[in-house]
């Protein structure tokens, strides 16, 4: 089973030039793009809200997904509120978790994609080797809108995680903190050039402007 993680915060507290329904909306387009593009596969899609949502929300995200994970980041103190902090926050909350513990047994892979970003008709996720390590690199940085481990690797994966935290700074972020602290071991990483397409789109919340990896 390959596991499809999906980070969000749907009720933003500043920096977003959409609305929460928007944001919302956006992330039921990441979790279909999934489906969509991945329909030879037996997946398991994971939604790990940063936020709390609506009940309405709530019951209409859960009709989509295999299971929702809550943490609150935003109450938590100042810092947290960085993007950065608040996604690696998520990803341990979630990693370390029960749920987690009792699934990973059945799992091979895991992808983690950024919600209100989706799968394009470019993505092949048989391009790379399940035990390869995918993710996008340039200038001493790895793009974390998208990657993909081998479950083998979820333990040294799990305790980077920890390390990223700590380097996480006004001038440090998710990006480069990932690359400097070597998130995934050498051992079968796959850095996956800009010239390559991965196969990626989405908007970014402060402007607008659309990217495409």
């Amino acid at each position: 089973m390959h596991l499809f993680v999906v980070t969000s915060v749907v009720h933003v507290l500043e920096g977003s030039i959409f609305s929460p329904r928007d944001r919302f909306t956006q992330l039921l387009d990441t979790i279909h793009s999934i489906n969509e593009r991945v329909k030879n596969k037996k997946k398991y899609i994971v939604v790990i809200e940063g936020s709390f949502l609506t009940e309405k929300e709530r019951n209409e995200l859960c009709n989509q997904v295999d299971y929702l994970h809550y943490y609150d980041i935003l109450s938590i103190n100042t810092k947290i509120n960085t993007k950065s902090m608040g996604e690696v926050s998520l990803l341990q909350s979630y990693f370390t978790s029960e749920h987690f513990n009792n699934l990973k047994n059945s799992i091979q892979t895991i992808s983690k994609i950024s919600g209100r970003y989706v799968l394009t008709d470019k993505f092949n996720f048989d391009k790379y080797d399940i035990e390869d390590s995918v993710i996008r690199s340039y200038s001493n940085v790895f793009d974390t809108r998208y990657y993909r481990f081998n479950i083998k690797h979820i333990n040294h994966f799990i305790s980077k995680l920890q390390k990223v935290k700590e380097s996480i700074d006004i001038t440090t972020d998710i990006e480069h903190a990932f690359f400097s602290n070597n998130i995934f071991p050498p051992e079968r990483l796959r850095m996956v050039s800009v010239q390559e397409t991965i196969g990626v789109t989405g908007v970014f919340a402060g402007t607008g402007h659309r990217i495409y990896d």
